[in-house]
């Protein structure tokens, strides 16, 4: 059993950002180097044709030998032959997920799970299948489980937005969560919203930092200098906003909070409200940071988009060079066109 596999999520910003286009690069550059794979679905994907725009979309391709997670149902409704390995008592709405080993290739609808528990459980169960790689596939408003994951990547485009400038905002501020810190292996907090002071850690009994009442509970608890404030549950970048401008009013030190994951950072708003939260950390005394950090290795970009045209929808694109100079010209981490360059981003990958 191979204990070193690598989990790494592929997260799409919007419908036809290019997710199903990179996942199949993927999938077939890595069965050509006979590595040992798996894959799944937060939720459900892999629809032939999209639901809103009726244009075709590409489907995941699977090779022999590839292992797939997915639910019964998607199985029965895809044409690739398959061996059953394993039953994971885990339950969507279309079934049961079933761990499964592709003999016949062809295409799969990839319907996987929902929450963070049952990733987890069956991340743990495709150990046992000596796989190097374990691929995610999920959206940004799908995206709560991928706070377990090794790597991530993100592929945005025209269909998202077709003003370049507002894409690179929004990847500019997505990057800016993942760049932030981990904290040390000793300071993992638990369950509960944990206060550290110098010689003790007092524990409190919620668990997020949503509402007014739970910024007011937390310094309420401080009487005295602290060093970190761990909040293992949901939060709202209001509260963080908030919680930030009343210890910087209260006391005159420096601390950090501490949230789970970049994830949980990036569902507390939307972008303009975590800029504002950002920049408002950035010019405290206040750090944040994380107990766990995927690895932001990529963000994929495509220029197509559903153009409207007479009351139809048809393919429409904006330029791909301006598009992905704009990203390269604000983003640290690499940008690619898989259709371009798709070489790179396996290279990423495997570094």
């Amino acid at each position: 059993m191979i204990q070193t596999m690598k989990v790494i999520g592929i997260v799409g910003t919007a419908k036809n950002t290019g997710k199903t286009t990179v996942l199949s690069f993927i999938l077939n550059y890595f069965s050509k180097m006979n590595l040992n794979i798996a894959i799944s679905g937060i939720g459900f994907d892999g629809e032939e044709i999209d639901n809103i725009t009726l244009l075709p979309k590409p489907r995941l391709y699977m090779e022999s030998n590839i292992i797939a997670i997915t639910s019964e149902k998607c199985l029965i409704n895809s044409d690739v032959k398959y061996e059953l390995l394993r039953r994971t008592n885990i339950y969507t709405a279309l079934g049961e997920i079933l761990i499964v080993k592709i003999t016949r290739p062809g295409l799969l609808v990839l319907a996987g799970p929902n929450k963070k528990t049952d990733l987890e459980i069956i991340v743990d169960l495709v150990k046992d299948y000596d796989c190097k790689y374990f691929f995610v596939d999920g959206s940004l408003n799908r995206i709560s489980p991928m706070s377990i994951v090794d790597r991530i990547i993100f592929t945005t485009g025209a269909s998202r937005n077709t003003d370049s400038k507002a894409l690179v905002k929004e990847m500019s501020i997505i990057e800016k969560i993942f760049s932030l810190n981990k904290i040390d292996k000793d300071l993992i907090p638990n369950k509960r919203i944990q206060i550290r002071f110098d010689k003790r850690v007092e524990t409190l009994e919620s668990t997020s930092l949503a509402s007014v009442e739970d910024v007011n509970k937390i310094v309420m608890s401080i009487g005295s200098p602290f060093s970190s404030i761990s909040i293992p549950g949901f939060v709202t970048s209001g509260g963080i906003t908030n919680l930030c401008k009343s210890l910087i009013a209260k006391f005159s030190i420096d601390y950090k909070i501490i949230l789970n994951s970049p994830i949980h950072l990036l569902l507390s708003s939307d972008f303009e409200s975590l800029n504002f939260t950002l920049s408002t950390i950035e010019n405290s005394r206040c750090k944040i940071e994380y107990s766990n950090k995927p690895e932001l290795v990529a963000v994929t970009v495509n220029p197509f988009y559903p153009k409207i045209n007479n009351f139809h929808y048809e393919p429409g694109y904006i330029d791909k060079d301006e598009l992905k100079s704009s990203m390269e010209e604000s983003l640290r981490v690499s940008v690619i066109n898989v259709k371009d360059n798709g070489s790179l981003l396996v290279d990423k990958l495997i570094s």
